[in-house]
């Protein structure tokens, strides 16, 4: 599975420059503008385990990320919890069937 969120307006970095060569600050910015992780994936139960192997933010490299799912008409939902020193943080995410015309291809 791959996981991949991002702010709808993104700076971008200054022409003809390498990101390599992009001051840090522009750099940070990126980064928190933007979330992605990715591995193999399995469901016990209504609960989805993401075995993360690959992640923008290396701590995640090696964790398991446990959702709990539910399908509701044409709509997956998956919901978790984060765990933070000072608080938690509840994540839902949506995802909508594509509509298929009559040939089977998505709309």
């Amino acid at each position: 599975m791959s996981a991949t969120v991002c702010a709808k307006e993104r700076s971008r970095f200054a022409e003809g420059v390498s990101p390599r060569q992009t001051a840090a600050e522009d750099l940070a910015a990126a980064f928190v503008s933007f979330f992605h992780y990715a591995g193999r994936w399995r469901v016990e139960g209504n609960q989805v385990f993401h075995d993360v192997s690959a992640a923008l933010n290396p701590n995640m490299v090696g964790t398991t990320q446990a959702r709990h799912a539910e399908i509701s008409g044409t709509a997956l939902v998956l919901t978790g919890v984060e765990s933070l020193s000072d608080r938690e943080r509840h994540h839902r995410l949506t995802w909508h069937r594509a509509e298929t015309t009559q040939e089977g291809h998505d709309r």
